[in-house]
């Protein structure tokens, strides 16, 4: 497949123009720098857009359609749209007053037509509307693995313990990673890059470029600067383990003002 060619696109489709405009004027002020917008009135015109854009390898994160178009019902161009982007999320549009009402809008979400949904109601620079758009670019980003700073490269077995491990260690510290295998694609193009073989497993590859060849627990927390080691001066409080007891305990005593160290093993929240 193709590199995606510029920003992913969020395509909006209704058809009632100040709904289009309104909307689209409101999303490109919160995600204009990092998206490409498209609207258009109908869902032919919808479909023609999402083929050139497809011919085009242009990725496409989220589409937008009302639920009554002028040529087609809203929930099935959405649910069209699967065979053109599979992992583009896509809402549905509706009313306030007809949300609760709105038998299309339920069935759509029960079939997996649509992701969810957004009122045409809302206040200029909206922070719910911001709120709800911004989940859901979050989990195409996070589904399609584009667009994301990837802080570790790791490639592995994937049935090994120590990968396990290692996958469980990062996910538990938020840290941004990538998890492949040696004998994929991608696996194979990191080891090449990193100048390893596939003989000394896992590998890691930080995002400066620094490699790790098998490295223990301990290695990759000095790494990525995790302090190993409190501060030699005394404490008034030593809290050990880290779980939701722990960390309300060194907060509250932190909060006393009292010099606080919170000591644990593996991760925060136990």
């Amino acid at each position: 497949m193709a590199a995606p060619e510029g920003p992913p696109c969020i395509l909006v489709v209704d058809g009632d123009p100040g709904v289009v405009t309104g909307l689209t004027r409101e999303l490109e002020h919160r995600y204009g720098r990092d998206y490409d917008f498209l609207a258009t009135l109908s869902a032919r015109s919808g479909f023609d857009m999402l083929e050139r854009l497809r011919a085009a390898s242009q990725s496409v994160a989220l589409v937008i359609a009302g639920l009554r178009l002028p040529d087609m019902a809203g929930p099935e161009f959405l649910s069209l749209t699967r065979a053109f982007y599979p992992l583009a999320k896509r809402v549905a549009l509706v009313g306030a007053l007809e949300f609760r009402s709105s038998e299309a809008l339920h069935r759509a979400v029960i079939l997996g037509q649509a992701d969810g949904w957004l009122l045409t109601q809302w206040a200029p620079r909206d922070p719910s509307l911001y709120a709800q758009v911004g989940d859901l670019l979050d989990e195409w980003c996070e589904d399609s693995g584009q667009w994301q700073f990837v802080g570790v490269h790791v490639v592995g077995e994937w049935h090994a313990p120590t990968s396990h491990e290692i996958r469980d260690l990062l996910g538990r510290h938020a840290i941004p990673h990538r998890f492949t295998t040696a004998d994929s694609v991608e696996g194979r193009e990191v080891l090449r890059q990193a100048g390893c073989g596939a003989d000394r497993l896992p590998v890691f590859v930080l995002f400066n470029g620094q490699v790790l060849i098998q490295p223990t627990k301990t290695q990759v927390a000095a790494t990525l600067g995790a302090p190993l080691e409190p501060d030699a001066r005394p404490y008034d409080v030593a809290v050990v383990g880290a779980g939701p007891a722990g960390l309300s305990t060194a907060v509250s005593a932190a909060s006393e003002g009292l010099r606080t160290v919170l000591i644990e093993r593996e991760a925060f929240g136990g």
